[in-house]
């Protein structure tokens, strides 16, 4: 994590004042500069990518279980943990209480205005003075 940051900040400041501030070797961090990125870094990486994909496909809702069952259906080997860790360091979250609420409250559907009856439905004003006064209470608005 400090050689990480020593590489971004490398061109605003000297690496050997970040080396010394971050208390780690200038030779450390040319070594780990230079090594290749190991298998495991790689194979996370192509997983990070099919997990997202996987977590956009489902609308940002699915969870670490279900990504890692869409993954092991496409015949990825890999652990629930393994998805756990990738999905939590990718800042990937599960969509909790995105089910619908019943609405309690709020202004009734139909009302009185004057002589007209006024069709109160999502928000809009609808006039309809073509019904008459008698058939009012015979109209139900139904949202659904």
């Amino acid at each position: 994590m400090r050689y990480a940051f020593i590489r971004d900040h490398e061109r605003q400041h000297a690496v050997r004042t970040l080396c010394r501030v971050l208390k780690v070797h200038p030779s450390g961090y040319y070594a780990w500069r230079h090594q290749p990125r190991s298998a495991r870094n790689i194979e996370n990486q192509r997983l990070t990518g099919q997990i997202k994909q996987s977590w956009l496909h489902s609308g940002a809702v699915y969870g670490y279980r279900k990504v890692h069952a869409d993954l092991r259906d496409l015949g990825g080997p890999c652990g629930e943990q393994r998805v756990y860790r990738l999905m939590k360091a990718a800042g990937l979250r599960s969509q909790s209480g995105y089910r619908r609420h019943p609405h309690v409250g709020g202004m009734p559907a139909v009302t009185w205005v004057g002589s007209n009856l006024t069709l109160l439905m999502y928000g809009l004003r609808i006039r309809h003075p073509a019904i008459p006064p008698e058939f009012v209470k015979m109209v139900y608005l139904s949202t659904s």
